[in-house]
């Protein structure tokens, strides 16, 4: 069976996101705000230039929803190289994949669309596979676990802020307010916070911008390829590389409960894509 073009795209990307989160897991060493800094500095002096190369006017139109979408795009990437220091990759990427959830839900919230009964039921087979990750027991874990939930919610937000200005912005536009929010945001941290990279985190943080760049354009073009749903579906195959890559570079093994929530937050996920792509047909 021949996979869709915009699912082998889509493939290609998340593999490249998997391996920024190992990189981000080996500068250890280094506070996350000087890694989102001097990410955010070289993408966005990447996007800059494509900008300038296409004669594209870097500061858009829509500058209020532009500065809101940058602002919420920063706190969620500062939020989930937290979680990805701090517990295992596997479960650090999957916690990141309830965004599509509170998306819905915020859809209900804002612009009052309706849920079915389906989709609620989706939404706490999801949330019944955190409860597995994380255990009965409050533990340190917990609290990183929390933090990638943060950090969904904060992404859903910045999803809706993207789909209300998609149409009128050039979509590096879009990544060069979430870049320069990336900066305003870290550099004060690196006033008393501040360590001198050695030279292979100083190629590991050139290799994660470059690879963030990249994940950003096959992304782009999967989704022009569609159907939407297999697309996001294809998204998820991240889980299998972060366990092969937590594994193979840091040793990480998850007892079989955890491989159990994973598979039901992945699953209440999926199913709410399908479910949600079927009812915009019907």
């Amino acid at each position: 069976m021949r996979i869709p073009k915009g699912s082998q795209l889509m493939l290609v990307s998340i593999f490249f996101v998997s391996l920024v989160s190992v990189g981000v897991k080996f500068l250890h060493r280094l506070s996350i705000y000087e890694i989102v800094f001097f990410k955010s500095v070289i993408a966005l002096a990447m996007t800059a230039g494509m900008l300038f190369r296409q004669q594209v006017p870097i500061w858009g139109k829509s500058h209020g929803l532009l500065l809101a979408r940058g602002t919420t795009n920063a706190l969620q990437i500062i939020l989930y190289f937290v979680t990805v220091q701090y517990i295992p990759l596997p479960t650090a990427f999957t916690i990141r994949q309830i965004t599509p959830i509170f998306t819905a839900l915020l859809g209900v919230v804002v612009v009052r669309e309706s849920l079915s009964l389906r989709q609620v039921l989706f939404f706490a087979l999801s949330f019944a596979g955190i409860v597995l990750i994380n255990g009965f027991e409050v533990t340190d874990a917990s609290l990183y676990i929390g933090v990638g939930l943060i950090s969904a919610l904060v992404g859903a937000i910045s999803y809706v802020l993207v789909s209300k200005v998609k149409n009128e912005e050039h979509p590096l536009v879009i990544a060069v307010y979430g870049y320069l929010m990336s900066i305003v945001l870290t550099a004060p941290y690196l006033i008393n916070d501040f360590v001198i990279p050695q030279w292979d985190e100083s190629l590991i943080i050139i290799a994660i911008s470059v690879l963030g760049y990249v994940v950003q354009y096959y992304s782009i073009k999967a989704y022009q390829y569609g159907p939407v749903a297999l697309v996001s579906a294809s998204y998820y195959a991240g889980v299998v590389y972060t366990l092969v890559f937590s594994y193979l570079f840091f040793g990480e093994v998850l007892p079989p409960v955890k491989f159990l929530g994973l598979a039901m937050v992945l699953l209440g996920v999926l199913l709410n894509i399908f479910y949600g792509q079927k009812r915009k047909v019907d």
